[in-house]
Formats: structure tokens, sequence, C-alpha cells
């Protein structure tokens, strides 16, 4: 069975990292089926040029004012990055129809800021049984790669996720994984996470990044954080045997080597959304990078542009606070 590497995007724009994670993609993987999936017709346009497949999305997928009662999530904040929890929720459920479009094979979901590497285990996803994806912590699991074995087993994982939020308006994607995997142990298997049990692909052990390893080498967003950059965070008991362990780069693989043994990257996190880390060739820019990380800094860049869109975003989030106040008040006052 073919396995399928997929890109969800909902929303009118496309970052560009996107767009350059999708290109990266295909030279790595010149043969692979690719799907891109969205609602804009740069991405349709940017998948014929990479000779990817396109599955136009509804509009409905992440649209806090359009989707279903059962799973909006109007117990969050609505206005939060237009629409964030909504569609990060949601192309969750985009899986299901995706899978359903392009037909049989196993399907692997990448998130838009993950990259794969070239020790990527593609053909061993054709021949896995359950659905996967990786842990964060001790109430949230991410869905940094998502795969599922079948067509079936995506819809199921679709009509889990309503479960949830159907039961609960302020459950977020990463809470919605947690919760279905610990009802149903018997459909899900994590990912790896560090070498003390990695993955064993046909060419050799290998790990995935759930995080952990990408906030520790690339750092948070600065977008999300003041413009400010930070590199070397620890995020969840999985930061711990990082930060102890040691990083090495060769052929253009990037390895983490623990007392435990030793694992090949096969994703890798970039929160931080550097545009050097999603090119085709990152064979200069990662040296460099565990280089500089050798030498602990406090003091990692400030990202002008990252302010400007950090400040707007919660003016807006201000200003709304301050209108529902004021209508607030108004209402008691009437």
């Amino acid at each position: 069975m073919e396995t399928h590497l997929v890109f969800i995007h909902l929303g009118s724009k496309n970052p560009l990292y996107l767009e350059r994670n999708i290109s990266r993609t295909r030279a790595i993987f010149p043969e692979v089926s690719i799907v891109v999936a969205g609602q804009n017709e740069r991405l349709s346009s940017l998948a014929s040029e990479v000779g990817a497949t396109f599955c136009k999305l509804d509009d409905w997928l992440g649209d806090p004012d359009l989707v279903a009662e059962e799973i909006a999530r109007d117990g969050l904040d609505k206005s939060f990055w237009n629409g964030y929890w909504q569609k990060t929720f949601d192309r969750l459920l985009a899986i299901a129809y995706i899978h359903e479009s392009i037909g049989p094979g196993s399907l692997v979901h990448i998130e838009s800021d993950v990259i794969v590497t070239q020790d990527f285990p593609v053909s061993d996803f054709a021949n896995l049984t359950k659905i996967m994806w990786g842990a964060y912590d001790d109430r949230a699991d991410i869905a940094s790669i998502v795969s599922s074995p079948s067509a079936e087993d995506s819809r199921w994982l679709f009509n889990a996720l309503v479960a949830e939020a159907s039961a609960d308006n302020t459950v977020t994607d990463m809470v919605a994984l947690r919760k279905v995997r610990e009802k149903y142990p018997e459909k899900i298997m994590l990912l790896p996470a560090t070498p003390c049990e990695p993955f064993d692909s046909s060419s050799g052990p290998v790990i995935f990044d759930g995080l952990h390893i990408g906030e520790w080498l690339f750092g948070w967003d600065p977008k999300a954080h003041w413009g400010f950059k930070r590199r070397r965070i620890l995020i969840n008991p999985y930061s711990d045997v990082v930060a102890a362990g040691k990083f090495s780069f060769e052929d253009g693989s990037l390895a983490l080597e623990t007392g435990k043994g030793k694992a090949q990257i096969a994703s890798l996190h970039i929160h931080s959304k550097e545009l050097r880390y999603f090119a085709p060739d990152i064979s200069h820019a990662i040296p460099k990078l565990l280089s500089r990380l050798r030498r602990p800094h406090v003091f990692y860049g400030f990202v002008p542009l990252g302010f400007a869109t950090w400040a707007v975003s919660r003016a807006k989030r201000w200003t709304m606070s301050l209108f529902r106040i004021l209508r607030g008040g108004g209402q008691k006052l009437g």
C-alpha cells in the first residue's frame, strides 16, 4: 500500500514557511505521494508546481461562525489568531475527508511548521495497523505527526474527536487527542519521542519530535512572545532527555544520543518559523545552530516583525475584551 504525506492548511492566506515546507518535502522525497489540502487557489497552484495532489476543503472547516454547534470551540477565545482553536481542531477532522478522497493507502499528516528529514520512514508507515501520534505531557498529546492506516481508521478518529468536542466546548485539539488515546488504547500507538524506545524503521532507529526537540533547538515563535527569540526551552517530561543528550549531524542526518541509545531524528517541529530551516538543504544551518547551542545564551535575538504581529494580536484581544465589558455593562444598565 502507498503512503501519502499530507499537508493541511485552513484559511485564505498561506504562511511562507508552509509553502517552503511543501517544496522541501518534495525535494527530499521526489517519488512519494504528497497531498496538499486547503481552501485557497494558491495552495492548489503550489500543489501542481511540486507534483502533489490538491484536495479542496469545505469553507466551514476552521471557521468559528460556520461550524456545526457540536464541534464549535466557542468555550475558547474565538478571536484569538483568527479562530486558532477552531482551525487546529478542524484540521484533525479534515484528515477523514482527505483520506476518503485519496483512497487506499496510509496517510501521514504533517503540521505546517514540522519538517521531515531524510530519515523519515515513509515506507514503514504503510505497514502499520494503528493510528499514531505523539505524546506531549500528562494531559495533552500533539498532532505534529498523525498517521492513519486507512480511510476507515481516519473516519473512526473523526467520530471519536467529534464525541469529545460535543461533550466539552473548551477541549482543544491536543487535549482531545489525549482523551481519545486514553479511552481507546487498543486503537492508538505513540510515536517514540526519545532514543529510549525508538521506532525501528527499515533503515534504523528513529524518533519523532513532539515539540520537545524543536523547542530546545529552535525555540518558541517570536510572534507569540513579544518578538524575542529564545532557545533551549524545556516544555515537557521528554525535554530533560533532550537537554541531557548529545546531538550530532552527519551525512545529512540529525541524531540524538543518550545513555539509553542513539536514534536519527525523523521530524523537527520548528515553532520559531525561521525560514532557513524550511529550505531543501539545511546541511549548513543545522551544524551552525548546534555549535551555537553548545554555548548557552541568555539572549538569542529580537524580531521586529514578530513584535509587530504580537502587538497587533494583543491589541485586537484587548479591544474585544473592552467591547464585551462595555456591552455587558450596557445590558445591566438597561
